[in-house]
C-alpha cells in the first residue's frame, strides 16, 4: 500500500472508474455517484473530478466512510466535505 498515495485503487481501476463515471454522463443515466467503504478518498475525489471536467452541477459524490474510527482522520484530510451522520456528502 502507498503510504503517500491519494488512493489505493491503482490507475487500472482509475481508468474503469473513469469510463463508469463518462458511460453514466453520456447515457444521460440519473443520480449520484457513490464511494463506499472509503479509506483515503481518491476514488470519490477523482469521480468528482471527472464531474468537474465536464462542468456537471447537479450531481453529487457521495461516501461512506468503512470504519468509524478513520471519520475523524476524515475530516481533518478533507474539509471541504460536510459529515452527516454516517455518510459524508462532498458537495
Amino acid at each position: 500500500m502507498p503510504r503517500c498515495a491519494d488512493t489505493m485503487i491503482g490507475l487500472k481501476r482509475l481508468d474503469s472508474l473513469q469510463f463508469c463515471v463518462e458511460t453514466a454522463i453520456r447515457e444521460d443515466t440519473e443520480g449520484d455517484f457513490i464511494e463506499t467503504g472509503v479509506w483515503r478518498g481518491g476514488a470519490c475525489i477523482f469521480m468528482r473530478a471527472v464531474l468537474v471536467a465536464y462542468a456537471i452541477k447537479n450531481r453529487k459524490v457521495r461516501l461512506q466512510i468503512r470504519l468509524k474510527d478513520c471519520r475523524n482522520q476524515f475530516r481533518r484530510s478533507f474539509p471541504l466535505i460536510k459529515v452527516t451522520n454516517c455518510i459524508p456528502i462532498y458537495s
